[in-house]
C-alpha cells in the first residue's frame, strides 16, 4: 500500500500542474505593516551636532519621509486600485482600516501614504444643494459665502479625501510597538 501511494505522487504533481494554471487567483486581502519615513534623530549624537539644526524637530518626520510614504501610497494605488481592483478608486470606509502608533512621525507617515493612495481629486462631493447650504459650521465664519462659492460641491478643496487613522495611547499599544507588550523586548 505504501509503495502504491508513492507511485501516485508523480501523477498528483502532474495533475496539479495541469489544473492550477487554469485557476485564476484573486487577491482578497492585503495587510501592510511598515515603519515611519525618514525622520530627525531621536537623541543627540556627536556626529549630528546641535539638535537645533533639525528644523523639523527631534524624531519628527522630515519632508523626505513624507515623500517616501507618498510615493509608497502611489504604488499601492497602482497595485490595489488600478491593477487588482481590490480597492475602489474613491475611498470606501469598509475597504480600508488604518492604524498608527501614537507618534507624530508615524501618523504623518500614514497621512502621506494615504494622500498617495487617494490623491486630491478622488474625494467626495456634497450630495445636494441642501447639503451645500448646510455645510457650514454653526458659528459665524468670515467669508463663508465666498468659500462656499469657491468650493462648489467639493466637500474639501481639491477634492481632498480625508481618511481616519486609528491611534491608541502609547501605553496601551502593543501590536505596533512590541517592546510595550513583550517582556523579551525590554
Amino acid at each position: 500500500m505504501r509503495s502504491s501511494t508513492l507511485q501516485l505522487i508523480p501523477y498528483i504533481i502532474v495533475l496539479m500542474a495541469c489544473v492550477l494554471p487554469t485557476v485564476s487567483p484573486k487577491l482578497e486581502f492585503v495587510m501592510e505593516v511598515c515603519r515611519h519615513g525618514h525622520r530627525g534623530p531621536i537623541k543627540s549624537v556627536f556626529e549630528y551636532g546641535d539638535m537645533n539644526n533639525f528644523r523639523y524637530g527631534q524624531a519628527e518626520l522630515s519632508p523626505t519621509g513624507m515623500r517616501q510614504h507618498y510615493l509608497l501610497g502611489k504604488e499601492l494605488r497602482r497595485r490595489y486600485v488600478d491593477k487588482e481592483g481590490l480597492l475602489s478608486a474613491s475611498y470606501v470606509p469598509t475597504e480600508l482600516y488604518v492604524r498608527s502608533s501614537d507618534y507624530n512621525r508615524t501618523i504623518q507617515s500614514a497621512q502621506s501614504q494615504l494622500m498617495g493612495l487617494y490623491p486630491p481629486g478622488s474625494g467626495p462631493e456634497l450630495e445636494s444643494s441642501y447639503a451645500m447650504d448646510h455645510a457650514v459650521p454653526p458659528i459665524h465664519v468670515e467669508g463663508a459665502e465666498d468659500m462656499k462659492q469657491d468650493l462648489g460641491y467639493k466637500a474639501l478643496p481639491f477634492y481632498f479625501q480625508s481618511i481616519p487613522i486609528h491611534v491608541k495611547e502609547r501605553v496601551a499599544e502593543s501590536a505596533l510597538v512590541p517592546q510595550y507588550g513583550c517582556p523579551k523586548m525590554k
